[in-house]
């Protein structure tokens, strides 16, 4: 009697799209959009408190980076806990973090409360993205994977089009760069189109290359292990976001010239551009060590 191996990994790959991938992109939708709300309305309401708290814009760059020093030890934690007790789980104890420091943020009565509050809320807003994006990898077929995740992070499905069309590596560079050139026009005095233009090329491509860049870590990680390294790999990123707000306050505080302002803001995406580069000549090695190998079996055989 002999017993058939089934690879799972491999059923999954090759699979057609179904209701049921339909439906883990749903939900996994539904709870980005509550988690895009929860970050967005902090920068809502950021100038209403500096009125009513007297705060001046490095004051509230450091209250703004609370919540997102929250998201990076969030994706750490909660990225390495499910691998351990599962991903489902972390990510309703993560909603229900965000959602419930969120609502007592309402009632702080100082900044030192409402960070207090906000950094908590980050906890669970940076803990659910890594096990959102883990969880649709797992599930979605080899050949849509880029897409079903960046479509998971509603609205800016273009960028997994291109993706699946062309490659990963590319399109994210090409959007690095396309919207540090966004940024740095923006500075100029221009008519109102062009204005609208682009910040919509700005957004698109910083929105459109970090989710793309979710998805391009994913498929380092085993499975086992996917969510911690998703994690802290967005928790590396997180550090500069909490860096991020603290420097634009001080950079307002110095009352340069807006060209310069936005040039200065632009600068990082090219950073990433540059990085995401230099893991191409890593692949390109690999790719040919395994060439070799493959020729050296042959001749062999």
């Amino acid at each position: 009697m002999t017993m058939n191996t089934v690879n799972v990994n491999e059923v999954i790959d090759k699979a057609k799209f179904t209701p049921f991938h339909f439906k883990v992109v749903f939900w996994c939708l539904i709870i980005i959009l509550f988690d895009g709300y929860d970050l967005a309305i902090n920068g809502v309401t950021l100038p209403l408190l500096m009125q009513d708290w007297g705060l001046s814009a490095v004051q509230a760059g450091m209250l703004a980076s609370t919540a997102l020093a929250g998201m990076m030890f969030g994706a750490m934690m909660f990225g390495t806990l499910a691998d351990k007790i599962g991903r489902k789980k972390v990510i309703m104890i993560c909603v229900l973090l965000f959602s419930g420091f969120t609502f007592a943020g309402g009632f702080a009565s100082n900044p030192t409360e409402f960070g207090v509050l906000r950094f908590l809320a980050g906890l669970g807003i940076g803990g659910v993205m890594p096990n959102l994006v883990a969880l649709t990898s797992e599930y979605a077929p080899a050949r849509l994977r880029a897409t079903l995740v960046t479509t998971m992070f509603s609205g800016y499905a273009v960028g997994g089009v291109m993706a699946d069309k062309f490659h990963l590596k590319p399109v994210i560079i090409t959007l690095c760069l396309s919207g540090a050139v966004a940024l740095s026009l923006l500075g100029f005095k221009s008519p109102q189109p062009v204005i609208y233009f682009l910040v919509a090329v700005a957004g698109a491509s910083a929105i459109g290359g970090q989710i793309l860049l979710y998805s391009y870590v994913a498929q380092y990680y085993p499975l086992t292990v996917r969510s911690t390294g998703i994690g802290w790999a967005s928790a590396v990123g997180r550090s500069g976001a909490v860096v991020g707000p603290i420097l634009i306050g001080m950079l307002l505080g110095m009352e340069l010239p807006h060209q310069l302002n936005f040039m200065a803001v632009g600068l990082p995406v090219v950073i990433v551009a540059i990085a995401v580069s230099l893991i191409v000549r890593k692949d390109r090695a690999v790719d040919v060590d395994s060439v070799t190998e493959q020729k050296l079996k042959a001749v062999k055989a």
